[in-house]
């Protein structure tokens, strides 16, 4: 019985090639991809490009505004400023960190540390709840985001600036409306349905958070509201409910560590803003890209390897073949002499040679012959 184990050998062999470049990839190419792609992006783009400040780090007006004392211009606003902070460019080179002091989320007020002469586009995001205090038919409202520069000389005050908003001279840079849902009085969690939704592990309490986040967290997410120029040098944002009367209030609860706005560094190339903003996504392709050129690289390198290896194998092969094939036919070396072996043609055409000059040689014997017995018939004899 004879067993064909050709095919078996050569499958365990492209296994193993293939199993080969498999873990060459994941221990080496692709670490390598993603740390190069992560040098040429912090290179391109630094990491204070773009800056996350919360609203916490706001100077904050945040209260009841049905249980204020206000008049009723102020009922319902709830005001946010913090002064922006410009560092000239040898400032920065000059400290002992070449990058802009980042904003810490600890709740406590920060100015907003941007880079002088550079333009920034702004980005909003806000999550917060609205509470209806009094029963109503409806639970939709409307709110109202202002973001503007306001003239601080006339007023340093922050309750005053409250006070007297609408008096003090301000610079409107973006205004923006849109619906609400609020929770009423009368709005609850379902009991039975909290462990339907959400994992039994958790607690009482994080469940019914849950679950009213899931059905009464308003979400607001603006990208590129404005363009901040290096002449703005503080910044208020301001928010308010529109439907709220006196006796009527719609109270508004914010996620505080949702609720923030990021500085990015308008860049005049569109490719840098998308990088700058599609940070995750940038780096997938990113590590994509530099993974395939490296993979492309070592295949072709393998490839010219194998090529020049199996050249030079064919090539000792085809000598080796020669000197046994000599070996074979001129039964090696003697007397000195060396058997060469050629070919019928050439064989031929010297034989050829040497028949012609033979016979030249002894026509030539044949004439001197008969010259010379001519020469003896014309001698006299005595």
């Amino acid at each position: 019985m004879i067993i064909n184990i050709t095919r078996p050998l050569k499958l365990i062999q492209w296994s193993s090639y293939i199993l080969f470049f498999i873990l060459i990839d994941l221990v080496i190419l692709i670490p390598l991809a993603f740390l190069i792609f992560d040098d040429f992006y912090s290179r391109l783009l630094p990491s204070d490009s773009s800056q996350w400040v919360p609203i916490s780090a706001f100077h904050n007006n945040i209260r009841n505004p049905s249980h204020s004392s206000r008049s009723s211009s102020s009922k319902n606003v709830y005001l946010f400023s913090q002064k922006i902070n410009r560092i000239s460019s040898n400032t920065i080179e000059l400290s002992p960190s070449p990058l802009l002091p980042s904003i810490e989320s600890n709740g406590l007020e920060q100015q907003i540390a941007l880079r002088e002469e550079i333009n920034y586009l702004l980005d909003l995001n806000l999550e917060f709840f609205c509470l209806n205090n009094i029963n109503s038919r409806h639970r939709i409202d409307s709110i109202e985001i202002d973001i503007f520069s306001m003239n601080m000389k006339q007023s340093t005050d922050p309750e005053t600036d409250f006070e007297n908003i609408e008096k003090i001279h301000k610079q409107l840079l973006y205004h923006y409306s849109q619906p609400i849902i609020c929770l009423d009085v009368n709005d609850s969690v379902v009991t039975s349905e909290l462990h339907k939704q959400t994992p039994k592990t958790s607690s009482s309490s994080a469940l019914r958070l849950a679950m009213y986040e899931k059905e009464w967290m308003n979400t607001i997410h603006l990208q590129d509201v404005m363009n901040l120029n290096s002449s703005i040098t503080n910044l208020v944002l301001r928010i308010k409910t529109t439907i709220g009367t006196e006796t009527s209030d719609n109270e508004l609860i914010f996620k505080m560590n949702e609720c923030f706005m990021v500085f990015n560094m308008n860049f005049s190339q569109g490719l840098r803003n998308i990088m700058l903003k599609k940070r995750f996504i940038t780096y997938v392709v990113g590590t994509v890209i530099c993974f395939t050129i490296m993979s492309l690289l070592l295949f072709f390198s393998v490839l010219i390897v194998v090529y020049l290896f199996s050249s030079s194998s064919r090539r000792l092969k085809s000598e080796a073949e020669a000197v046994a094939s000599e070996e074979k036919h001129g039964g090696g070396v003697s007397d000195g002499y060396r058997w060469v072996p050629v070919s019928s043609s050439s064989f031929n055409d010297e034989q050829y040679k040497v028949d012609k000059k033979n016979e030249h040689e002894s026509v030539n014997v044949n004439e001197n012959e008969n010259e010379i017995r001519d020469r003896i018939r014309k001698v006299p004899i005595a």
